[in-house]
């Protein structure tokens, strides 16, 4: 199929979304549209999402370019570059020591399934797809027009998915992938045409992204080999205290320069929450450290599992900002990723998705740099091919976003409430709760002042400095309980029960 750009494909992205919101169940929600309880379910719903990824990938298979669900791995195994472009030979050693599981059939029906089952477990999500139920037959896709789009997006992103889950699942189970991939990764991204490439092709908060998760990776690697070298090699156990909290914060105020302002505050009560305090048997925060059986790291929030259902929403929310957000999603719909326990007893605990969605993201994001730098350099050899493999951009995607936005925003308040008031009695005075978040907030907002964690040059970036001045202004404060409380009262709901 040719990506080769028309007057016809450039004015697509302005048509109505609603020719690809059935995918957005599907290659953007991939699968999610669960309800608020798995009892009262629409099975036709879930039928329509099966029935469309079935026939994305038999439509797929059908076009001139004959594209199977193998084919369609092995594409996204090559735009991340660690697959011969003219071989099914992986070029990272410890990849293609696992190329039976890396390359095996995918059944798109049973993946579909998988995921689906892991998605309905999240009642905040739940509770957007039920905003989604409500919207009716004006959110199903328009089949007139625009088949051959949907068909290719839907499937590769699928497949990507699949990709993901395997090479996440790989990392896991084996740290010296990890030492791998970084060292193959940073090959590439080494050569001079690629940088200089790279440069026009990102903006700000890309490279800011992709910097504050290159540096966790590098961590990770150090952490294991200390570990290979003395099994007895306990984590700090504050690591990823203040790391994920301000990549949360970048992704919020990016949120905010967009106008997001909803979805912003969940952000931000994610932020407040921090992983790797002190252990707190009520909420079930702890230090962070290793599972079990040394392969992962588990970073504890206060009652993990809410946590992690809300950033889990909280993220697919704002990557519908990008113009290829169904591809972006598949990093948080990756079965590795999504399918967390319901307790930390399980295995899989909730307690584990950070570091699983982590690895995630930083695979995705070199597959973004990879797939944008050789779209830009075939355009500057002169070659017309568009920058992004989809742009699903249109103002029903921009209603979405923000309807997403406010089921996040009063979900989030509640789990803010949840974490004050769990275990707790209610003659217990109110006051003394909040004072003590209060503290907590004002040293996450002071910490986060400290710009020096970003790459050098970045402090220059308007938002960043935007970000910097905030923090300046509140804390001009006389009494930092002004402010705080100002941000308290937008952030959170109401007291106790």
């Amino acid at each position: 199929m040719s990506l080769m750009p028309s007057t016809r494909s450039r004015t697509r992205a302005c048509r109505p979304a609603t020719r690809y919101l059935a995918p957005l169940l599907v290659a953007a929600s991939f699968l999610s549209a669960a309800p608020r309880s798995a009892d009262a379910h629409s099975d036709a719903a879930y039928q329509r999402i099966g029935n469309a990824i079935t026939t994305s990938f038999a439509e797929m298979a059908k076009a001139p370019s004959s594209k199977t669900p193998k084919d369609l791995l092995v594409r996204a195994y090559r735009v991340m570059r660690v697959m011969d472009p003219a071989a099914e030979r992986f070029l990272v050693p410890s990849m293609e020591a696992s190329r039976a599981a890396l390359l095996a059939d995918l059944d798109p029906s049973a993946f579909v399934g998988q995921v689906t089952s892991c998605a309905k477990r999240n009642p905040y999500l739940n509770e957007f797809m039920d905003w989604v139920d409500g919207k009716g037959s004006t959110w199903e896709l328009d089949a007139a027009k625009d088949n051959a789009e949907r068909w290719r997006v839907v499937s590769e992103a699928t497949a990507y998915a699949a990709v993901l889950d395997r090479m996440t699942r790989l990392v896991r189970n084996n740290p010296r992938v990890l030492k791998e991939l970084i060292g193959h990764f940073n090959a590439v991204r080494a050569d001079p045409a690629f940088k200089e490439t790279y440069s026009n092709v990102f903006d700000w908060f890309l490279k800011i992204k992709v910097y504050s998760v290159d540096e966790p990776m590098r961590y990770f690697d150090q952490y294991h080999d200390k570990r290979a070298a003395d099994p007895a090699f306990a984590l700090p156990p504050e690591s990823g205290r203040f790391a994920l909290s301000a990549n949360i914060a970048e992704a919020t105020l990016k949120d905010v320069t967009l106008g997001n302002w909803d979805n912003a505050r969940a952000g931000w009560i994610l932020t407040w929450h921090r992983v790797g305090g002190e252990d707190d048997p009520r909420t079930g925060a702890a230090h962070s450290r290793w599972s079990p059986d040394g392969m992962g790291i588990q970073y504890h929030a206060p009652l993990p599992k809410k946590w992690a259902d809300l950033y889990s929403t909280w993220n697919m929310a704002f990557v519908t900002h990008l113009p290829e957000w169904p591809y972006i999603m598949a990093k948080l719909f990756a079965p590795q990723v999504l399918c967390y326990a319901a307790t930390e007893t399980e295995p899989m605990p909730p307690s584990e998705y950070m570091y699983n969605r982590l690895v995630a993201l930083y695979l995705h994001l070199q597959y973004m740099m990879f797939d944008r730098v050789a779209r830009q350099q075939r355009n500057d050899q002169g070659n017309r091919v568009p920058l992004y493999e989809a742009s699903w951009l249109d103002p029903s995607v921009t209603e979405m976003r923000k309807a997403w936005g406010e089921v996040n925003k009063k979900n989030a308040q509640q789990y803010k409430l949840d974490v004050r008031c769990v275990g707790r009695s209610k003659a217990k005075p109110y006051e003394a709760s909040r004072a003590e978040e209060l503290r907590q907030e004002s040293e996450t907002l002071r910490e986060i002042q400290d710009l020096n964690v970003y790459e050098p040059g970045a402090q220059n970036i308007p938002a960043t400095r935007e970000l910097g001045d905030l923090v300046a202004s509140a804390q001009a404060q006389d009494n930092p309980q002004s402010w705080m409380g100002w941000i308290w009262e937008k952030l959170t709901g109401p007291a106790c029960p």
